[in-house]
Order: C-alpha cells, then structure tokens, then sequence
C-alpha cells in the first residue's frame, strides 16, 4: 500500500495497463524483472519506474512475483475484472482514497492529495497514473479528468496581420462536393491522460529504437486510440471529394 510521506508510483497509464493485461490475456514469465518487461514491450527508460508501479501497486512482491490480488485479477471473468481491479487500486491508494474521491473532485483536488509523496518532482505524473487507472477500473467516467492545453497568451503590443483579400467567384471556380455520409469530428483541444502517457513513453528524440519495439508501441497506440474514439456506424468512412473546375478527382 502507498503510505503517505512514502513513494508513489508515476510510470506511464498505457505501460502499467498493458502488462496488466498481458499477464492476465497471454501469461507473463515469472518473477516479472525488468528484462521481462522489456520483452513485454516497455520500453528501457521505463521499464524500472514500470517494475515499482507493480510494486507499489501491491500487484507484484519485492521479488518481482505475482501477489494473490494480481492472480485473482488474471483469473477474473469479464464481468468481474473491472470490479477486481477497482478493489486493487482502492486497496493501494487508500492513504489518497482518504481525502478524494476521483469521481467527484477536481483535478486540482486531486493533485493536492498526492503532494506529500516522493519523488516531488513527479507528482504530476503520478496523478495521471492515479486518474488512468481509475478510469481504466471504472472507478471515475471516461474522459472526466481530462489535460486541457495552455494557450500561450498574446503579446502586448503585437501587430495585426492583415489578411489577403478575398478572391472572388471569377477568380476560383466552385469546387464540387460529393455527399459525404460521415461527418469527421472536430479536432480535440483536450489530451486524454492515455494520450499523455503514450506520449511519455516515447524515446528520446535520435536515441535507437528496434523495429519490435515500435511495433509494440504503436500496436499501444492503436489500443488507446480505438478504446476513445468510436467508429462510424457502419465502420467505414465516406471521403469528399472536392476538385476546382468541377472535375471530380
């Protein structure tokens, strides 16, 4: 259990949740070490912050192996996985648990319970792990605590940029639109805490990185992205098709 003034977890969401279900899906090698995590497709620079979230998660003992809580979790049916894991997390994280409660406060709220733990430095990713796991477990909805981007602020006395005329219809003939039976979402100005952590366990820019490696990182990122966002009813997408003149394209 994490005890307050101690260590918290703060690997990355999708990390921690792909190993949990990699061992309860496929089995994993026992003790887990960090070798095992690698071959299971976490990545060097995470693989020892991974091994302490299991720890601390009291998924795995000091040895690396697998405690009753984590056993349980792998045998659980589908009806009762989530209620299991969501047992687990309340379990760990009942020093937090004590002061907020992830379904109802705010994200500031939650961010103050994790400030007397260690290392400093990382509180705010292990407020994600926090937040991504309880949404992984059911515990809050999806989506509620999610990352909203900083805008940088306009500078004083910055100069307006005029914009070019309007070229009129003689200019630029109407373009021909074919009917388009789904209509693309609008780009999101919001990072899911999923996203952020998938983000965050990418390698260093110019570091090497096996083609194994990337393929289990972007079968991670097709995971998280087919779990938020759906798909057109009937799965397929319809284009437009828009060519000046009125030629079709």
């Amino acid at each position: 259990m994490i005890q307050e003034n101690g260590p918290a977890p703060y690997a990355t969401t999708p990390g921690v949740i792909s190993i949990i279900e990699r061992f309860r899906n496929h089995g994993l090698q026992t003790p887990f070490t960090l070798e095992v995590l690698k071959r299971a497709g976490i990545t060097s620079a995470l693989a020892p912050r991974t091994l302490q979230a299991l720890k601390l998660l009291d998924l795995i003992d000091d040895d690396g192996n697998p405690m009753p809580e984590f056993v349980s979790i792998q045998r659980a049916t589908e009806d009762e996985f989530k209620d299991r894991l969501a047992a687990a997390i309340r379990a760990a994280y009942a020093e937090v648990f004590r002061y907020v409660d992830p379904a109802t406060d705010s994200r500031e709220r939650v961010r103050d319970a994790f400030r007397g733990y260690v290392p400093q430095g990382q509180q705010g990713r292990m407020v994600l792990l926090f937040l991504g796991l309880c949404e992984f477990a059911d515990i809050v909805p999806e989506g509620q605590h999610v990352v909203r981007k900083r805008t940088r602020a306009k500078p004083k006395g910055a100069a307006l940029v005029k914009a070019p005329p309007a070229r009129t219809t003689a200019e630029v003939p109407a373009p021909t639109v074919d009917v388009v039976d789904f209509a693309p979402a609008q780009p999101s100005t919001e990072q899911h805490p999923f996203i952020v952590g998938l983000l965050e366990s990418l390698p260093a820019v110019g570091s090497t990185w096996f083609d194994a490696k990337r393929e289990d990182w972007l079968s991670a990122a097709r995971a998280v992205f087919n779990m938020l966002y759906e798909r057109p009813p009937d799965d397929s997408e319809v284009y437009m098709t828009i060519t000046p003149g009125g030629t079709e394209g």
